[in-house]
């Protein structure tokens, strides 16, 4: 694990070299992953909106509700080179 965050909602959302951001409910222990990076995620944080933005060894930046666990929203908005941010 690289990092973890408390959600408002007392959920924990952690970040990790598999690929993926699981949402884990600390009061059953049970936990849903928010996908779609293609290489370690190396960070993440909450924005004020309450969606949650996540980069990593991809070079993606992703943004993605937090109750929307399951695979990431595709859809590119922009390219720069190596770089892609999707929404």
């Amino acid at each position: 694990m690289y990092g973890a965050l408390l959600l408002p909602d007392g959920r924990v959302l952690s970040w990790s070299r598999d690929e993926t951001l699981p949402v884990w409910d600390v009061a059953t222990g049970e936990g849903r992953a928010l996908t779609g990076h293609a290489g370690s995620v190396r960070g993440a944080l909450l924005l004020p909106d309450g969606r949650v933005l996540s980069w990593g060894d991809d070079w993606c930046v992703r943004r993605q509700p937090t109750s929307a666990c399951g695979t990431w929203r595709s859809g590119l908005l922009r390219q720069y080179g190596d770089f892609c941010f999707i929404n």
